[in-house]
């Protein structure tokens, strides 16, 4: 199947695609890596879990609202990688003399933001959410209206020794439309 490459994983890579084999998306990701250990870290936060950074799509589908690394590809798919994107707006803003991260995210409604959090395995508590040295709290605000269109519009809050890696993962999974 053909693997496409981009931004740095071109540049460690040196090509812009492969033709590399395998049945599930997993495997062609393994078989890359058999090539290109030092992507390593950029792909995977653990083993067999996709970072939460990079982009992997099938066919132009992204494969975490297909069935992840056990996605079925086959000779005539095309794989395409996107690394995570340095630079450019983290979204929140901070942190403050507290020590607290803050953004209004455009997009996500208040029960989406609540499921992120769920499956990064955060906790619900009185005073907001608890997730891995973290604490996150948020609220609605109006909507914003153009023309007929409205978007939602979230307040967030995160704190805690860990606010920067966590008020980072929820602007990367308000960006990418799923956590």
């Amino acid at each position: 199947m053909r693997v496409n490459l981009y931004a740095t994983f071109r540049d460690v890579a040196g090509v812009k695609h492969l033709e590399l084999d395998g049945a599930t998306v997993g495997e062609v990701l393994e078989k890359l890596l058999t090539l290109h250990p030092e992507m390593q870290g950029e792909l995977f936060e653990a083993p067999g879990v996709l970072s939460e950074r990079v982009s992997v799509f099938v066919n132009g589908r992204d494969v975490r609202y297909l069935q992840g690394l056990a996605t079925p590809v086959g000779p005539e798919d095309v794989l395409d990688l996107f690394p995570p994107v340095a630079g450019g707006a983290l979204g929140f803003s901070g942190p403050d003399r507290a020590g607290v991260w803050r953004a209004e995210l455009g997009g996500v409604s208040p029960w989406l933001l609540a499921d992120y959090l769920r499956r990064w395995g955060a906790v619900e508590a009185d005073d907001g959410w608890r997730v891995d040295g973290a604490w996150v709290r948020f609220r609605a605000l109006p909507p914003r209206v153009v023309g007929g269109l409205r978007t939602s519009r979230l307040e967030v809050e995160v704190g805690g020794a860990e606010a920067r890696r966590w008020a980072e993962r929820i602007s990367v999974g308000a960006m990418r439309g799923g956590g």
